[in-house]
């Protein structure tokens, strides 16, 4: 399970990338409407259910938390 939370963190790095990239042209209003918003918001749900069950606990932050670095 390790191998499968290291890969979606690759995937996810990537696609946070992305959507921070959107998120600071200004052309959006709310975060949820870049396009890159739905697809890194189902990342993060599928690592957080993977880490519950790995590690007992989730581990990844919000995509919100990912965009502003924290």
């Amino acid at each position: 399970m390790e191998v499968a939370i290291a890969l979606l963190n690759i995937v996810l790095e990537n696609n946070i990338n992305n959507l921070r990239s959107q998120w600071y042209t200004g052309r959006y209003e709310k975060l949820s409407g870049c396009p890159s918003y739905s697809s890194a918001k189902s990342i993060v749900e599928a690592l957080h259910c993977l880490e519950k069950s790995f590690y007992g606990s989730k581990r990844t932050a919000s995509v919100k938390d990912l965009i502003n670095g924290n």
